[in-house]
């Protein structure tokens, strides 16, 4: 619930000696039951963290650095 538009950053995906040019789409929300969060459609886990927590070396993409960034912004 509260799913609100954080922001969107352009990114070059690499894969397979192709380059895709993507816009990324970020949004937060609560989770309304977190007890109850599965892993579906191939990912491995999830975990709950702090944003304040949460490192930019440990993200992929410039995209989801930036969205980090705005995040430890506003909490």
């Amino acid at each position: 619930e509260q799913v609100q538009y954080l922001c969107s950053c352009t990114n070059d995906y690499n894969y397979q000696d192709v380059t895709y040019p993507v816009c990324d789409l970020i949004f937060t929300a609560k989770a309304m039951n977190p007890d109850e969060t599965q892993s579906l459609d191939g990912v491995d886990g999830y975990e709950w963290r702090n944003v304040q927590d949460v490192s930019e070396t440990e993200l992929a993409f410039p995209s989801m650095k930036m969205g980090l960034r705005l995040l430890k912004q506003r909490s």
